[in-house]
């Protein structure tokens, strides 16, 4: 995934942060009608595989242990 030039969060009814949301990456709409949790976890997402784009690795056992 290419990093991202904008990442916009609008409420689905302007004014209302207490509403749904929409979800914009650089102008296209990747998510409507999401609650705060759902778009908290997709922005998440969405940063991870931008900076960890090789995907996530399992830690060795001795590290876990730790």
């Amino acid at each position: 995934m290419s990093v991202p030039a904008a990442i916009l969060i609008e409420a689905q009814t302007p004014g209302d942060s207490s509403t749904l949301f929409r979800l914009r990456i650089d102008e296209k709409i990747v998510g409507e009608n999401l609650t705060a949790a759902q778009t908290h976890l997709l922005i998440g997402e969405i940063l991870e595989r931008v900076a960890l784009p090789e995907g996530r690795t399992a830690l060795p056992a001795e590290k876990r242990r730790q």
